[in-house]
């Protein structure tokens, strides 16, 4: 294990992004490996350049015009440099420590999804139904259990999804994808269960998102677009 890059995806976080880079670069000066922190900075209108240029150890990659969450993560794998590459929401919904248990979690997979724990927790009802029933179709589908599909905490094998960039979507249906290009793939994954900090800040995505994720999954369980991307890479 040479390395992990770190890619973290903001949009407009100027209120949490100080503190989050603060509690990042701590954790990181103890990891005991070579480590890199990109942050994409996809299009904000807010300080939140104005934060990361206070924060030279961080690599930064602009876009100018908001591209959508998946571009800037990909973006952030194709610089990345080390072996493993891990991203995480810039919100403060993620804590550093994550990073050291999907480490110690991944051994041999190819890609590490953190479980979201949402007892006791404040999810809108519409979030708990629609990932209950795109994970029961999936399960049900490939018959193999799929527990999250679109959570934002994942550790991946840079070399396993390099091929894959270019077909996978450039909004918020990336993570989602992601698990399914793993799962027509067959690349070994993984869970590990993971706990959400409340978010600092105005979360970036709407309730409806989710409703329209759940009705577009119900589609992908036939697969026929991912399937011929796939096969436009053979």
């Amino acid at each position: 294990m040479d390395g992990i890059s770190i890619v973290v995806p903001v949009y407009n976080e100027e209120e949490s992004l100080y503190c989050f880079l603060s509690e990042l670069y701590r954790y990181c000066q103890n990891l005991p490996m070579n480590w890199e922190v990109i942050v994409v900075n996809d299009g904000s209108t807010d300080n939140t350049a104005e934060v990361l240029r206070e924060n030279n150890w961080v690599k930064v990659i602009t876009h100018h015009i908001r591209k959508g969450y998946g571009s800037a993560i990909k973006d952030g794998i194709r610089v990345a440099q080390f072996e493993y590459v891990c991203f995480m929401d810039g919100d403060s919904a993620h804590s550093p420590y994550l990073i050291s248990k999907g480490l110690a979690a991944i051994n041999s997979l190819d890609l590490i999804i953190g479980i979201r724990d949402e007892k006791g927790k404040d999810f809108p009802l519409s979030q708990k139904l629609a990932r209950y029933l795109i994970s029961k179709i999936l399960t049900l589908t490939f018959r193999k259990k799929v527990k999250d599909i679109n959570s934002g905490f994942r550790i991946v094998k840079r070399k396993k999804i390099l091929r894959y960039l270019k077909i996978l979507p450039d909004g918020f249906s990336f993570s989602a994808s992601l698990t399914l290009l793993a799962l027509l793939e067959n690349l070994k994954f993984g869970y590990f269960p993971i706990e959400i900090n409340k978010r600092k800040g105005r979360s970036k995505l709407k309730n409806t998102t989710y409703v329209f994720q759940f009705l577009t999954c119900l589609y992908l369980t036939q697969f026929r677009w991912l399937k011929e991307k796939i096969s436009s890479l053979e």
